[in-house]
């Protein structure tokens, strides 16, 4: 399906993207970097033309296939890890290809357009958005997973974790740094109340994550300087700071937009009083969401790009992951290994019609667009 979104579906942000692409010229690689600071989805379509002489058309659909795919088989294994159950492998499966289709609650009254004001998990109309969010998925997993280890294990062993996270992570940000931007200070903001609260506890343990991040950090800085301080073109703008001025131009009910945004995710964590203090994955998953929210209201754009609403990018990705973890929170709770129809409740009722509609109304606008 996104196969043909990419191929004869919106144009708006495929066509300059798959222009960039056959523009990269490998024996110039320093000069195309530094032209395209993000170049994961720009390579892998190069590729596709050149190594097997695909049409432009095709070699971008068969691109963000290939990641949304990606997406898919992250999503899939992170239901699957938590529910932990494999005779209900098969919902995973299904709840997986689900949340493919998923886009916010859409009220026209609070927003004009379906997606564009409000952020959506899946912004359809940009091929590197897509690109990224499955190593969003994975780095958000392996760290969960190392901190988990890190707190509740005598001895953990998380050498090959720490590999795997500085990898995922460095992809990301060739794919795009929206993801980094929410993620890095979200995590920076959760260890500094950790390193207060208990006295520089776990102080050897921060310093291993920078080393950990610290290739994804240069990378970003490489981006930041070609995007805003040293640009490729003269008629880039910087950054400047306002208060939701972008925002409000897109939506007229910033908060209600927030909240059709966050849908069944944020009715869920409401209705069943998750404490956050003792759900370590909810806690982060809604800091990143809130750093999303502060970087979008308040960082924008200088020049004719002001508008366009690029430092909204990382408030998407967080929506996205806010998605896949309170859906396997949702699943972890109601197939557990003693499945019973007591362990489906008034919130999982509610949050099921609530993901029902976002469900009908993305498959709607997606095919709207095929």
């Amino acid at each position: 399906m996104y196969f043909f979104l990419a191929y004869d579906g919106p144009v708006d942000d495929y066509q300059p993207h798959t222009e960039f692409a056959l523009a990269f010229d490998w024996s110039e690689l320093g000069k195309s970097l530094h032209k395209l600071s993000h170049p994961l989805w720009h390579i892998v379509t190069n590729l596709f033309v050149k190594v097997f002489y695909l049409p432009p058309n095709c070699a971008c659909a068969l691109s963000t296939a290939f990641f949304c795919s990606l997406t898919f088989c992250f999503t899939r294994k992170i239901l699957m890890h938590y529910v932990d159950e494999p005779k209900y492998d098969f919902v995973c499966d299904i709840t997986a290809a689900l949340l493919m289709f998923m886009q916010p609650l859409y009220i026209k009254q609070f927003n004009p357009q379906h997606i564009i004001g409000q952020g959506s998990p899946f912004m359809l109309h940009n091929p590197t958005n897509l690109a990224v969010q499955p190593f969003a998925l994975i780095c958000t997993f392996l760290f969960l997973r190392i901190l988990k280890k890190q707190l509740y294990s005598k001895n953990p062993k998380l050498l090959k974790d720490f590999l795997r996270l500085s990898l995922f992570s460095f992809l990301s940000t060739m794919a795009k740094p929206a993801f980094l931007q929410v993620f890095i200070p979200a995590i920076f903001i959760f260890l500094l109340v950790r390193l207060i609260r208990y006295k520089f506890k776990d102080f050897s343990f921060c310093l291993k994550l920078v080393v950990v991040f610290l290739p994804s950090l240069l990378n970003m800085v490489r981006v930041m300087l070609g995007e805003f301080f040293l640009p490729a073109s003269e008629d880039s703008g910087g950054i400047a700071f306002g208060f939701f001025e972008v925002w409000s131009a897109h939506s007229p009910f910033i908060p209600v937009s927030i909240m059709l945004a966050a849908g069944f995710c944020l009715l869920y964590i409401i209705l069943k009083n998750i404490h956050i203090s003792h759900k370590l994955d909810i806690g982060i998953i809604l800091l990143c969401w809130l750093v999303g929210i502060l970087e979008f209201g308040f960082i924008m754009e200088t020049g004719y790009r002001k508008y366009y609403g690029n430092f909204s990018w990382g408030y998407c990705t967080s929506l996205s992951i806010m998605y896949v973890f309170v859906t396997s929170e949702l699943l972890s709770n109601v197939f557990s290994k003693k499945f019973s129809i007591k362990n489906i409740g008034i919130p999982e009722v509610l949050t099921f019609i609530i993901f029902s509609v976002q469900f009908i109304q993305g498959s709607i606008y997606f095919f709207n667009l095929i």
